[in-house]
């Protein structure tokens, strides 16, 4: 490709070639990656037969083609004869938007939540192909933080995705983490930092947020890469002066709405820009930063307690959901609904079990006395029968 590449900047020279109205200051001429080519140029006949020629010479040099039934072509207001003998000259299929480049979808407008399918199918296709009726809760957090989050990353740096999506997304992982239609905690508890009482996934909205706020940094510090300088040119120059438009698209809207947040939560952009790179000069940076957005958290009590490293990870899970208060006997009776006197019965039982278990445990530590589980049982079964009044 870089065969080509020369090649087109060479023709780019010629008097006859006329960029793309939104190319021309830094005479780009095309983008490629791998095998995913982006050629552009102002829609009239002889820069697209500059275009075509070179790349025909590429062919015969290096022996390659392009797939007419592969390829696309994307016009906009280019009046006719013009528009008909382009489309009779490449010999491809007028494209719509949005299309895909390097699997993000690019549109002419806002994106529709139908848009985002291939990242929402494409999670729901992982996760069912895991066996989530045989998996511990720990061997289901660990599936859901290094595999389907990694995945969302690359979309979430990119875009600012609508809630509608992260709901579809949230639902998916929610339903294979539990497996059950009530679950025990709420799906936004779950994605908190574990200091404020979560189990550490990352709360899409909130990661989403994150990420941009790097693309924010780097357009502030003027970073030394195309897309930077291309924004940096057709917008502002300066961050601070920003003003969102009608007519923008909706990364610069999010971008704008992202640097006011930031701008009053440390009183002035200034301020907001100092912090981001005080954050950002340091390995975890995107982590410190993530946290910040969460309001309370290391508050949570039980934290040195429950995530000790030598406790087994499954063992965490459910010392967790204790915890809470959130005993997974729930999951198979989701909503008890029997009579009073079995509530009764069931609560009892609960706090029989607990009080026996904590005085077994007095005992061996106190009196060097080993439990007998079935005396222990048969305890808890008399207290219940006392409790209640049964004979």
């Amino acid at each position: 490709m870089e065969m080509l590449s020369r090649s087109l900047l060479h023709a780019s020279m010629m008097s006859d070639f006329q960029f793309h109205p939104r190319c021309d200051n830094f005479n780009i001429t095309h983008l490629v990656y791998t095998d995913d080519l982006l050629i552009l140029s102002k829609g009239d006949v002889p820069s697209v037969k500059i275009i075509l020629d070179c790349v025909s010479k590429f062919g015969k040099m290096a022996g390659l083609r392009a797939n007419a039934m592969k390829s696309n072509l994307f016009m906009a207001v280019v009046k006719e004869p013009a528009h008909s003998e382009i489309i009779r000259l490449c010999g491809y299929q007028i494209g719509s938007f949005p299309f895909r480049y390097l699997g993000i979808p690019l549109a002419a407008g806002r994106l529709r939540e139908g848009d985002y399918s291939v990242l929402v199918d494409g999670i729901a296709k992982k996760i069912a192909s895991w066996p989530r009726n045989t998996l511990s809760y720990a061997g289901k957090l660990e599936l859901l933080r290094s595999v389907v989050q990694g995945v969302e990353c690359y979309w979430l740096s990119v875009l600012p995705i609508s809630c509608g999506v992260i709901d579809k997304i949230d639902k998916i992982c929610r339903n294979f983490m539990w497996t059950s239609k009530h679950p025990p905690i709420a799906w936004r508890k779950v994605c908190s930092p574990v200091e404020d009482g979560g189990l550490g996934l990352r709360d899409l909205r909130i990661w989403n947020k994150t990420l941009l706020a790097k693309t924010l940094r780097d357009i502030h510090k003027k970073k030394d890469t195309l897309w930077v300088k291309w924004i940096n040119h057709y917008y502002w120059d300066n961050l601070e002066d920003w003003r969102a438009r009608k007519d923008d698209n909706i990364l610069i809207k999010k971008l704008v709405e992202l640097r006011d947040e930031l701008a009053v939560r440390f009183n002035g952009w200034t301020n907001a820009a100092l912090q981001l790179d005080s954050w950002f000069q340091k390995r975890d940076g995107l982590t410190l930063l993530y946290k910040s957005f969460f309001e309370g958290a290391g508050r949570w009590p039980w934290k040195l307690i429950v995530w000790k490293p030598y406790i087994l990870p499954k063992h965490r899970i459910i010392f967790w959901l204790v915890a809470h208060g959130k005993c997974l006997t729930k999951d198979r009776q989701p909503s008890y609904r029997g009579t009073t006197f079995q509530k009764r019965r069931c609560q009892t039982g609960v706090a029989a079990v607990f009080y026996h278990i904590w005085g077994a445990r007095n005992r061996v530590i106190f009196d060097a006395e080993w439990p007998q589980v079935d005396a222990i049982f048969r305890k808890i079964v008399i207290h219940i029968h006392r409790a209640l009044g049964d004979t």
